[in-house]
């Protein structure tokens, strides 16, 4: 069975012809193709499946120039490559379709704290954060404390007064003496100098490293924390 690529776009008839010059190639459904000088035959009659999927076949390869700096592998042997198609988009990306239309994010940390008004303090005065939310739930006899930085869209400090003996062995201690949180800022010198000032204690003087300058300091229970600005070309640069 044979059929010409007239009826396709030029962007699409592109697309076929540069594929089918590698025989034996898959589309991303199972359907197969061979290489034919003229280019303008499929090899079996269910070629019209192929077209049919070719718009999602373009909608892959456009995600695979973004993809190939991060030297991603389809979980098969092949590299990525302009000479491989894969047999499912996961094949090119290690994410799937689904995935990449998600929407997700941290919203809160939990710092476990010995009294809210206490912390609240240090936070708002000490480090400059703003107080997002501060509700009374009765039913658990709690607030419910929301601290973030200033100019943060981002994740955000739940202040979780401990309840327990169990959760105040934890005041201070939340990660076993390693760095427990990281303070991003867009100026170090500005945010470390401010902060010297206003009592904070740095345990680690600052240095410069190919990620950024880093510094680390402690809250008032002694929890560690780095205050940090990453290198410009970082991903997480402000």
């Amino acid at each position: 069975m044979s059929a010409g690529l007239g009826d396709l776009s030029v962007s699409k008839q592109r697309l076929v012809f540069a594929d089918q010059r590698d025989a034996g190639f898959r589309c991303s459904f199972g359907c197969r193709w061979n290489d034919y000088p003229s280019g303008n035959h499929w090899s079996r009659p269910d070629y019209r499946r192929c077209w049919t999927h070719l718009d999602k076949e373009m909608a892959i390869r456009a995600t695979r120039a973004a993809d190939r700096p991060l030297g991603l592998r389809h979980f098969s042997s092949c590299q990525l490559s302009d000479r491989f198609w894969p047999k499912a988009d996961r094949h090119i990306t290690g994410i799937s379709t689904f995935e990449r239309m998600m929407k997700q994010s941290i919203a809160h940390v939990s710092l476990v704290v010995r009294d809210y008004d206490e912390a609240i303090e240090f936070f708002t005065t000490k480090l400059k954060f703003k107080v997002i939310e501060d509700m009374y739930q009765p039913a658990q006899d709690k607030r419910w404390v929301v601290v973030a930085p200033p100019g943060s869209k981002g994740s955000t400090l739940l202040l979780a007064r401990a309840s327990t003996q169990d959760q105040q062995a934890f005041i201070g201690n939340q990660s076993g003496g390693r760095v427990f949180l990281f303070l991003s800022t867009d100026d170090f010198w500005r945010d470390y100098n401010n902060m010297m000032e206003r009592g904070i204690t740095f345990v680690r003087d600052p240095k410069s490293a190919d990620y950024g300058t880093v510094a680390v300091f402690e809250d008032l229970y002694g929890n560690l924390w780095d205050l940090i600005q990453y290198a410009p070309d970082h991903p997480l640069a402000l």
